[in-house]
């Protein structure tokens, strides 16, 4: 759509809102987002304003959850898109956003949103990845290539990581996680409670409660190994993320 005033036009339900901004905040930085708690102002007439905006964007995304089938005004910009993208499917797309099983209930689906491919952002980190999809969807609907700056700059992260310092290989990795960086905070906090628990059990002075802090320890140690599992394929993921776009040299 030549001259779209959105590339995104996000449609959640109200209970949805923080996987909406969740996702908005994944976007925004490469791309323009419509989102109402985000774009809206006070004083706007929020019925002509999201109505206008849905029409002058690109794609919309419909966040799919349990909480869908009773949202009616999202139910409303689920129809709506699907009318836009009916007229002209080359002007504006609909691309469905499973934020739980996408089989889990098909109830819950909106009708007409069966047969559109979607996204599952149900994994861990879900969101994550599913903003990566929707630029890279973005990227190819512009026909435009990934810029050689932001391959430059993955070349650049995953040479960091192999190098010679510990300050380059530090640096190489947080550039290189940084897409999975809300969620490599949040493992990281995990892992420090659990350590500073598992060591508050170890020091825990009583004999009497001995069964009791070996099952604590029992129970934190799973859950260290874990949360350091799940770094690591979140690092995994992020490398090959990278070395995609470092060795990209067309469109996406």
């Amino acid at each position: 759509m030549e001259g779209a005033q959105w590339d995104f036009f996000l449609a959640h339900a109200g209970g949805d809102a923080a996987a909406a901004t969740e996702l908005f905040d994944g976007l925004s930085p490469r791309a323009r987002v419509f989102l109402d708690s985000r774009c809206l102002l006070p004083g706007d007439d929020w019925d002509q304003e999201l109505r206008a905006a849905q029409a002058a964007s690109r794609i919309t995304v419909v966040l799919i959850s349990p909480r869908t089938e009773q949202a009616y005004y999202q139910r409303e910009k689920v129809a709506a898109a699907l009318d836009l993208a009916r007229r002209d499917p080359r002007a504006h797309r609909v691309v469905p956003v499973y934020l739980d099983a996408p089989n889990a209930a098909t109830s819950t689906i909106p009708y007409g949103l069966r047969l559109k491919h979607g996204l599952d952002a149900s994994a861990p980190n879900g969101l994550g990845r599913v903003a990566e999809q929707l630029l890279a969807t973005l990227d190819r609907l512009r026909g435009a290539p990934l810029t050689p700056e932001r391959r430059e700059a993955s070349a650049r992260a995953l040479s960091r990581l192999t190098g010679g310092s510990t300050a380059e290989r530090l640096s190489g990795l947080q550039q290189v996680t940084g897409v999975f960086r809300p969620l490599v905070n949040t493992l990281l906090a995990i892992l420090v409670l659990c350590l500073l628990l598992i060591g508050a059990c170890a020091l825990a002075p009583g004999v009497d409660a001995a069964i009791d802090r070996t099952l604590a320890l029992s129970i934190l140690g799973t859950l260290c190994a874990g949360v350091l599992m799940s770094l690591m394929f979140v690092f995994l993921r992020s490398v090959g993320l990278a070395r995609e776009i470092a060795q990209s040299g067309g469109a996406r």
